[in-house]
């Protein structure tokens, strides 16, 4: 790879229409059509993990001829326990203080907030029995995010209303609809791009939301800590849902957030980030093979659309059967509880947990919805809200108060993940009353053994548990011509994916969204 990367000539062709998959009903998208499959790097499958991991770095990165938007993001180039262990190393033995040295700093710096904390799918991706690809191949095709296709109108046509403005803005390149697969859930959802007004309006409610939460207190990818931040963006993704497969009844059937499963979440930003970055943005990455030797930060184009990892062994005949239908409300939901159903990895499992006094609890996961998820992180918070009124010293400022939700997100680690919980079992006897879980992990978070082990389990289990994983694999330095993190005895190649936290990339995003805004004025 180097600063202007060779790419895939697929990459810059106009994708064929799919004669198979038909046209989206007529009253929403009457004049689009999908994409038989997202174009994909071809990874041959005598190539060395080295070579596989680099066929899939080159894809990444685009000379598309649309409109790249200027906004520029840092991204992480190993995982965080070494990038730490490399920043401690520099702490002890110094460097020179060169502005080539500063930048890459910067970048390193930057780079590491967007990993998802603890490297929570880790053990997922490098599982040897699982298969994680950028798309599901499926008798002879293969499905992953793509940006549904207008049909030519024939004539000139005097557009109007929604249609006109989507138009428009896919010619400029400047955000189109895009389309993305729910793996845990068993749905496509089609989105639009937001305005630039409303991702300015997104940004003003998040920062005013009466509890900020820093990056220590920000939490494990889909714990309580995050209720807030997910509840912001997921609402502002189904705002800006244009088609979904999924025929809802809106007199009968629950909401979207109802459905969706919090493993999908990511998937459901992407497809979001998709929409407004149709073409990919700026992004930079610190080499840190040897930083006394080489300081070369990497500036490339990134195609979000190939930053979408997925399981190919982890469904059914029934279900792939079920997502190559890409048609809009072309499911009920009893077809969705099924697949769901079928996905064996959320269907639950039962864990034995053990206390300071050697007594034995068995546990059983699930995997909640989204509103379940959010639903639980609001009574968290409000919990410490509560505390915090009827506390002796109520504090002052920000600062005290944050320094307080930090010592009661401590005190009660397992209550981040009560939502996981399905049922307690203790003697012979039972819990699932969900108040009552909730109360216990709070007491229950003061036994040390008990709390060490539950983390471990439940880490585990959302990890094993996704299917489908938003991730950048690491590169080779073009300057040392060193790759950042390739162990040829190990494999997949897919031990070297990043799993990204799409909260921090999405949000990073819309504040250079609103500097570009304000340079315009």
């Amino acid at each position: 790879m180097s600063d202007n990367t060779e790419v895939n000539n697929e990459l810059n062709e106009s994708p064929q229409l799919d004669e198979s998959v038909q046209v989206l009903d007529d009253s929403v998208l009457d004049e689009v059509s999908s994409r038989s499959e997202p174009s994909e790097p071809v990874v041959t499958t005598h190539a060395t993990p080295t070579e596989k991991v680099q066929q899939v770095v080159e894809e990444l990165y685009s000379e598309s001829a649309g409109t790249v938007q200027t906004e520029s993001i840092e991204l992480p180039s190993k995982s965080n326990s070494e990038l730490l262990e490399i920043l401690g190393s520099l702490a002890d033995d110094g460097i020179s203080e060169t502005e080539e040295v500063q930048k890459w700093a910067s970048v390193l710096e930057s780079g590491i907030q967007k990993e998802a904390l603890r490297n929570v799918y880790r053990k997922t991706l490098e599982a040897t029995e699982n298969d994680f690809r950028q798309f599901v191949e499926y008798k002879g095709k293969k499905y992953g995010p793509n940006t549904p296709l207008f049909a030519d109108a024939g004539t000139p046509t005097n557009y109007k209303g929604d249609r006109g403005v989507t138009r428009l803005m896919s010619y400029l390149g400047r955000g189109m609809l895009y389309q993305v697969p729910l793996w845990h859930t068993g749905i496509w959802l089609t989105f639009k791009a937001p305005s630039e007004s409303e991702i300015i309006e997104l940004h003003r409610m998040m920062i005013s939301d009466k509890i900020e939460y820093g990056r220590a207190t920000y939490g494990v990818a889909l714990s309580n800590s995050t209720a807030y931040t997910t509840d912001r963006l997921v609402d502002f993704a189904l705002d800006h849902v244009y088609a979904s497969t999924l025929k809802l009844d809106e007199e009968k059937d629950p909401p979207l957030k109802d459905i969706i499963l919090s493993q999908d979440i990511n998937s459901l930003l992407l497809g979001l980030m998709c929409s407004i970055y149709p073409n990919g943005f700026r992004y930079s990455r610190a080499c840190v093979n040897d930083p006394e030797k080489c300081n070369h930060v990497v500036e490339e184009n990134l195609k979000l659309s190939k930053l979408l990892w997925t399981n190919n062994k982890a469904f059914t005949e029934w279900q792939l059967t079920h997502m190559s239908d890409r048609q809009n409300k072309c499911k009920k939901l009893d077809s969705i509880n099924r697949y769901k159903e079928e996905l064996l990895s959320v269907t639950g499992k039962t864990v034995t947990v053990s206390s300071e006094s050697n007594k034995e609890l068995k546990l059983t996961f699930f995997s909640p919805t989204i509103s379940e998820y959010v639903s639980a992180g609001y009574r968290w918070i409000e919990n410490i809200t509560t505390m915090i009124e009827n506390s002796v010293v109520v504090p002052k400022t920000i600062e005290e108060k944050n320094s307080y939700i930090r010592r009661h997100a401590q005190a009660t680690g397992m209550r981040q993940y009560s939502h996981w919980i399905k049922e307690i079992e203790f003697g012979g006897s039972n819990i699932t009353d969900k108040d009552t879980i909730e109360s216990l992990f709070n007491v229950l978070s003061s036994d040390t053994v008990l709390y060490k082990d539950f983390i471990d389990q439940i880490l585990d289990y959302i990890s094993y548990s996704t299917v489908s994983i938003v991730g950048i694999p690491t590169f080779t330095c073009p300057a040392c011509d060193t790759p950042q993190q390739i162990d040829e005895r190990k494999t997949p190649f897919t031990k070297s994916v990043i799993a990204l936290d799409v909260y921090q990339v999405f949000t990073g995003l819309a504040l250079g969204r609103i500097e570009k805004i304000i340079e315009r004025q």
